[in-house]
């Protein structure tokens, strides 16, 4: 991991704002299994300041969405916004099976999405974008982010207690310096290229695999061409 005072401070005041996300999903839904993944952990982890706040939601068996979805939104009490140090809660959407982002990371396991901005009590004029995916009954976060997401340096997470997590795919990836991507996300059989484009401009100095480079190297053929 990389070291730098400025970035580390922002990210102490991340992992504040993130765990007490996290706490009010759990508590609004009754669940355990929340966790942040994806970007901002990695980021974390570079010792660079994340972006979104992606939580995950693993809700158990027949559970009425619905009714969940509503009590969710429901407005802010004092209570609340003293407890996970939420000055405002705004700008709240929801999208049922990732109908709202068709490159979502394996979006069909994805049940419903809430995407909201929150201000925190200690940072007032720095919005927070957060997304709230809710899997599929049963699947797992775990698995679910081990096997569904596209890139290997997206595979970590962080739960509301202990430390980040990183599996063997994130591992491997920044030992060698090569980015790697799941060729199970795709949408309509093609390679989603503006997330790998995105994925790339982060890491720059990083190699990708040989299947991902053949994949652009016929996009940019193609593009030639036109």
């Amino acid at each position: 991991m990389y070291y730098d005072e400025e970035e580390s401070r922002e990210i102490v005041s991340q992992n504040i704002i993130a765990n007490a996300l996290m706490r009010f999903v759990s508590d609004r839904f009754n669940t355990q299994e929340v966790v942040l993944a994806g970007g901002m952990v990695r980021d974390w982890f570079f010792n660079k300041e994340g972006s979104d706040y992606d939580i995950y939601v693993d809700m158990p068996e027949n559970y009425d969405a619905d009714f969940l979805i509503a009590n969710f939104v429901a407005p802010l009490t004092e209570s609340e916004a003293k407890t996970y140090r939420i000055k405002e809660l705004r700008n709240v959407r929801q999208f049922s099976k990732a109908e709202g982002d068709k490159f979502s990371y394996a979006g069909a396991a994805i049940e419903h999405i809430v995407e909201f901005e929150t201000i925190s009590d200690f940072d007032y004029d720095k919005p927070n974008k957060v997304q709230v995916m809710f899997l599929q009954s049963g699947l797992g976060i775990e698995n679910y982010i081990t096997y569904g997401f596209s890139c290997n340096l997206s595979k970590c997470w962080k739960s509301m207690i202990g430390d980040s997590v990183f599996t063997k795919q994130f591992v491997k990836g920044f030992t060698d310096r090569t980015l790697r991507f799941n060729w199970d996300f795709e949408v309509d059989g093609e390679a989603n290229l503006e997330y790998i484009r995105k994925i790339l401009n982060k890491f720059p100095d990083f190699e990708i695999d040989e299947q991902t480079r053949e994949c652009l190297q016929r996009e940019f053929s193609r593009q030639s061409f036109n």
